[in-house]
């Protein structure tokens, strides 16, 4: 069966609307590690270990390419004018600031990226998984108790390392959920980028 133009369509919206659709492959690899857990009944187990570092790495990849999306999209929409290879939050908010007065637009992101909340932790995360083995096991003793399965300290600094009490995936998903939460309301708040 031939795709209607109409599919083409949606389709190729869905494609460039890159922040979007970073956050759907984020969500994919969250549900590729649910499918991993449940066939593995671990993501530490010997025969998921590999699969699940790959789909963590690729999901933190993902989500935090999310945000960098929506600054590319800032960048043309709002004619900021800053070259790609050069946007970052301090530069797209000193631009917001110097040609739009918009100075507000990125202050729900800037809250996230504090030291300890959960932006900032993606972003640990993320350059922790650049050493070894980002997730491990928490045994728990009792006969119905699954071990959980948890992010390891900053190997670097474990003493100051952001607390990780969160498991893997309960943690991926409030996240995904933070980040479709704050992208959306970002958007909302300028026409321009809805």
């Amino acid at each position: 069966m031939v795709p209607s133009s109409f599919e083409d369509d949606r389709l190729s919206a869905f494609l460039s609307d890159r922040p979007k659709f970073k956050l759907y492959a984020a969500a994919q690899h969250l549900n590729n590690l649910r499918s991993i857990e449940a066939r593995h009944v671990s993501l530490v187990a010997p025969k998921a270990r590999i699969q699940a570092e790959i789909q963590i790495d690729s999901f933190l990849e993902q989500i935090l390419g999310a945000v960098q999306s929506l600054f590319v999209q800032i960048n043309e929409k709002l004619d900021l004018g800053i070259p790609i290879e050069q946007l970052d939050f301090g530069r797209v908010q000193s631009a917001l600031s110097a040609k739009t007065k918009k100075i507000d637009l990125l202050s729900d992101l800037d809250r996230a990226r504090q030291y300890g909340n959960w932006y900032w932790q993606l972003i640990e995360l993320r350059d922790y998984s650049m050493r070894p083995s980002l997730i491990a096991k928490l045994v728990v003793v009792g006969p119905d108790d699954p071990a959980m399965i948890f992010f390891k300290k900053d190997p670097r600094d474990p003493d100051n390392s952001p607390p990780m009490e969160l498991e893997v995936i309960p943690y991926f998903e409030q996240c995904l959920s933070s980040m479709e939460r704050l992208i959306e309301r970002i958007r909302n708040s300028d026409p321009m980028l809805v």
